[in-house]
């Protein structure tokens, strides 16, 4: 009996205040945010000479930086946190926040949250903010959430990691001013082809990555040979497979913007490769074009 009361004990959440934030008004946002999630409370560490609070209790965490003049929460990111509109609400407590990120939040992994929590339009607080990155991954975020980043006036790079996206959404976020670098990986590959003529006509974007898809000249690629805005790089990243002539079509279609690619061989040999790029690019590709692209990851043209 003894030992049971022990172990039920151990499950009791701690007080997150243990480790308290220099600024009153972010402390009682982070501590909201994580309220019931932890069953230890923060500890702070130092990350190049920056100040750093987590909250941990693997794989679920937070993680905070703070400005080492001020003592403001600069940058957010969490994984496996539940990140609802609500609070994204009171995140916005964070005023001189620049960073924001999160990886693994969305319904599926937490059933017992309706989707509509996951919108994204608690974005709407960060309309006049100071963030200037947001990033999300294995997420959901719906068009609520896109129309409401796309008013986000000092957003500078936008990273979509497996995030489902609308025409509208996307629309949105493509005339938003203010974005210099933007990522996109693995959506749904008939919406991906069909957004990627949206993202050409964004108007400041200088970096565009590309992950975890197949793209061919007329699936994607002729659309954003015509680029709108000062286009100056392209980065096909993990997971991204596109054979040598379209390629060389593209590069030859924007002589003077730098075009990066993967090596065949690590499109599909590796431990992450392996485990997601590959099979995602299987179900992409017809069996002759997968067996091409093996035949190029064995240095074979």
């Amino acid at each position: 009996m003894k030992s049971i009361l022990i172990f039920s004990l151990a499950l009791v959440a701690l007080p997150v205040s243990a480790a308290e934030l220099p600024i009153p008004e972010e402390q009682a946002a982070l501590a909201a945010i994580a309220e019931g999630l932890f069953d230890r409370p923060p500890e702070w560490s130092a990350t190049k000479g920056a100040k750093t609070l987590v909250w941990s209790n693997k794989p679920r965490y937070i993680r905070v930086i703070l400005d080492p003049k001020t003592g403001h929460v600069t940058d957010y990111f969490s994984n496996g946190i539940p990140v609802t509109d609500g609070r994204l609400t009171k995140l916005a407590a964070c005023k001189e926040l620049k960073s924001l990120a999160y990886d693994h939040s969305a319904n599926w992994n937490f059933k017992e949250i309706p989707a509509a929590d996951f919108s994204g339009a608690g974005f709407e607080a960060f309309a006049d903010s100071k963030v200037e990155s947001v990033k999300i991954g294995g997420s959901l975020c719906g068009e609520a959430g896109a129309l409401a980043i796309a008013k986000m006036k000092n957003l500078k790079t936008l990273v979509l990691h497996h995030v489902p996206m609308t025409r509208p959404g996307m629309e949105a976020i493509s005339k938003n001013g203010s974005q210099t670098s933007f990522t996109l990986s693995c959506m749904h590959q008939a919406s991906l082809y069909d957004l990627l003529p949206l993202v050409a006509t964004m108007p400041k974007v200088e970096e565009l990555t590309i992950n975890e898809t197949f793209l061919t000249w007329d699936k994607g690629l002729e659309a954003l040979s015509k680029p709108v805005g000062p286009l100056k790089k392209i980065n096909f990243g993990f997971g991204a497979a596109v054979f040598p002539e379209d390629l060389a079509k593209l590069k030859a279609a924007l002589p003077t913007v730098e075009i990066t690619t993967v090596p065949y061989d690590k499109l599909l040999h590796g431990s992450l490769a392996e485990k997601y790029y590959a099979p995602r690019l299987k179900r992409l590709m017809t069996a002759e074009e997968y067996a091409r692209l093996e035949q190029l990851a064995a240095g074979k043209p």
